[in-house]
């Protein structure tokens, strides 16, 4: 049997904007009503449901790829990214 492991980065949601908690949610990248989980790779735009994302988001998937983490989990009670912008509303 083989197993499929991937490494995960944990963040806090306040990296995304209001508008872009709703695009997310209305997406499916809702986990819960705690956060979402969003698969990156290489893609560019990582999600391509928001045009023009906020630097909050976008330093959280860039942060995610230096890492080598293929996925993203914004959780209410995750921890804010260092340098990277967050939001509150």
């Amino acid at each position: 049997m083989t197993y499929e492991i991937a490494q995960m980065l944990i963040a806090s949601t306040g990296h995304v904007t209001e508008r872009e908690s709703e695009v997310l949610n209305t997406a499916g990248y809702s986990r819960g009503e705690y956060g979402w989980l969003i698969h990156v790779d290489d893609t560019i735009p990582t999600v391509p449901e928001i045009e023009d994302p906020s630097p909050g988001l976008t330093g959280a998937i860039e942060t995610t790829r230096k890492l080598a983490c293929q996925y993203l989990l914004l959780d209410r009670d995750g921890p804010v990214l260092k340098g990277v912008p967050s939001y509150k509303w």
